[in-house]
């Protein structure tokens, strides 16, 4: 069974709704993105698209498609509504849609003028939503949308979305539907419980949270956990009284014997814990990460965010700011930040 992620949100987030000015801002920040590619154009002359006697439109048959036929699983359908097909869909990833963000991508198939995305969801308290593609340019081969629980366009239930290609005076219309399943209320997850059973930590770790986003404790061994539906995530119990911003650089010292570089220290929640990232050679590779320190319960957790080779004590400094801006928006790393947010509350 896929263990539901979503992004950012707890199931009592998704459930709530914002302010309308703050998703709209969102979504012509977030909700499209990718650029007209400068390769010529799908079709190789503007005529008339009412014009489809000669055989020039594509003319496709679509078969309808389902990630899995089981009624208590994450599925989606693609549903054509014309013989004549505009845009061609690629397949969703379920893995992605359980994470609360899938992207949803196309291949142009015809010259499209503009697209507009309709969003309904009964299951949720989510408003309805039309939305026109601001950024798509007529003559783009490809284009994405992202269906995100963030922006309120993605929610447990069914979710329906109408992508309408317009192209002169017609209009072709796909439906999505992807039906969200909350696993929780499906079946009671219990083996990650039994594996804290007879532990030294199991009183302790059976009161932490868990969720769809991050999934439930695990142990890894004495004093060290990680949660099951995140990886590379290690968490221990240790003596943290000592760490702060202002000393990090010594601390760091004394429990890493190889190169290393650390930046932005900062507070996770006020003088509760604090979160910085650290790269760090190791070998012939490096190690780009994310470190925890919870006060509260004295928990510190590494988060590894990505490994390779071609980072020396030369030119660390310069691979810091690299991966740093690369992995800005990373979503697993907001998975983690609020995980730690949790444990501490």
């Amino acid at each position: 069974m896929i263990k539901l992620l979503i992004f950012f949100v707890s199931l009592g987030l998704l459930a709530s709704c914002g302010n309308s000015a703050d998703i709209e801002a969102a979504k012509k920040a977030m909700l499209e993105w990718g650029e007209a590619t400068t390769e010529e154009s799908v079709s190789d002359s503007k005529k008339d698209p009412l014009d489809i006697s000669d055989g020039t439109w594509p003319i496709v048959e679509v078969e309808d498609t389902e990630s899995t036929d089981e009624t208590d699983a994450t599925s989606y359908e693609i549903t054509q509504s014309w013989d004549v097909q505009l845009l061609k869909f690629n397949e969703l990833s379920v893995e992605d849609i359980n994470n609360g963000e899938v992207e949803i991508s196309w291949e142009t198939l015809w010259e499209v003028d503009k697209i507009t995305v309709s969003f309904k969801n009964e299951d949720s308290e989510y408003p309805d939503d039309l939305y026109t593609l601001k950024t798509f340019k007529s003559g783009a081969k490809t284009f994405k949308y992202l269906a995100s629980s963030r922006f309120k366009v993605l929610d447990f239930g069914t979710n329906t979305y109408v992508f309408t290609a317009f192209t002169g005076r017609e209009s072709v219309e796909t439906t999505i539907t992807i039906n969200l399943v909350d696993e929780s209320k499906v079946e009671s997850p219990t083996w990650e419980t039994e594996k804290l059973i007879g532990t030294e930590v199991s009183a302790e770790l059976s009161n932490l949270p868990t969720g769809w986003s991050y999934g439930n404790p695990v142990m890894l061994w004495e004093d060290a956990f990680t949660y099951s539906d995140i990886n590379g995530l290690e968490i221990s119990k240790t003596d943290v009284r000592e760490i702060s911003c202002e000393n990090l650089t010594d601390y760091l010292s004394d429990n890493i014997n190889t190169w290393f570089y650390w930046n932005t220290c900062r507070d996770l929640l006020k003088d509760k814990a604090i979160s910085f990232n650290v790269l760090r050679i190791n070998g012939e590779e490096y190690v780009y990460q994310k470190h925890y320190v919870d006060f509260v319960n004295s928990f510190y957790g590494t988060y590894d965010i990505e490994t390779g080779t071609g980072v020396t004590k030369e030119n660390i400094q310069e691979k810091n700011t690299e991966f740093k801006e690369r992995n800005d928006t990373f979503s697993g790393i907001s998975v983690v930040d609020s995980l730690f947010r949790d444990i501490v509350k």
